[in-house]
């Protein structure tokens, strides 16, 4: 498994948890992963505490910690948002839709590891502003 397949399940994760600690309303602007690591941009109209980072790693290696399966599902686009299923992009009438767990139904399009056991731990090595009310993550496994 590569480093890049790894990164796009742990930006799944980030997700979770930034919407857990800032609102559900808190969207993901950007970001890329390559084998090095994950740069993921998310709404916030300030910067992160001391203390939101290292809460930022913890949720996100606890949910790593918890061996959870990653369930791919194919149906319409209108199964996938009746199940409530979340996605930021614009897809076509079939989509992938990947399951974590039980805490995420993402719409998706790119790859994933089949369990959470296959990620490291991450740690965080740069927040910073890009831009007016949007904040970046840079994170790398450990």
């Amino acid at each position: 498994m590569d480093n890049k397949t790894k990164y796009h399940t742990i930006s799944h994760i980030a997700l979770i948890v930034i919407k857990e600690m800032y609102g559900h309303e808190t969207e993901w602007s950007g970001g890329n992963m390559d084998d090095e690591r994950l740069r993921f941009d998310f709404d916030l109209e300030r910067k992160m505490s001391d203390e939101e980072k290292i809460e930022l790693v913890d949720r996100i290696n606890k949910y790593i910690d918890m061996n959870l399966p990653v369930t791919k599902l194919e149906m319409t686009l209108e199964e996938a948002k009746s199940m409530g299923a979340h996605g930021t992009f614009e897809y076509g009438n079939t989509v992938s839709v990947y399951k974590l767990g039980d805490i995420s139904l993402e719409i998706c399009g790119g790859p994933h590891v089949k369990n959470t056991s296959e990620l490291s731990h991450v740690k965080l090595i740069k927040e910073e502003s890009v831009g007016k009310g949007i904040r970046r993550v840079k994170l790398v496994m450990i």
